[in-house]
């Protein structure tokens, strides 16, 4: 299977010039999909922010809007499916232990803490800061 014909034989190959040929460019892609993950997290983590703002200004008072009560408007159906999945599995301790407490922290901060990780773990390695003196 990772004989000549495959492509595996080809990833420890190195150019002139010290860098991976295809290794290299799978790992720039693979950083671009994490960047984009951690985008798409931390853009709805905003969007979810702005929502339990404006849900603050209403009531004049703090609002925060957990993962279970919007997961529970989207779609009831699936948040009981995955208790009964979970719960009842050998898993039903971590039911108990850890996705009860995180379905009740407010969405923005389950969607922003990953993205934020994302985000950063996707970034590019290059020295991006460029010192304009000394063109």
């Amino acid at each position: 299977m990772c004989g000549k014909s495959g492509v595996w034989h080809k990833l420890p190959e190195i150019t002139g010039n010290g860098r991976r040929t295809i290794g290299w460019s799978l790992l720039k892609y693979m950083r671009f999909v994490v960047r984009l993950l951690g985008t798409w997290l931390l853009g709805l983590a905003l969007i979810l922010l702005i929502l339990d703002g404006t849900k603050s200004l209403g009531a004049s008072a703090l609002v925060l809007t957990s993962v279970g009560d919007m997961w529970g408007t989207v779609h009831l159906a699936s948040l009981e499916g995955f208790e009964q999945v979970v719960g009842r599995s050998a898993l039903g301790a971590l039911w108990t232990m850890v996705i009860v407490p995180v379905l009740g922290w407010p969405g923005w901060a389950v969607c922003g803490v990953p993205g934020i990780v994302f985000a950063y773990l996707g970034r590019s390695r290059g020295n991006n800061i460029r010192n304009f003196n000394q063109a």
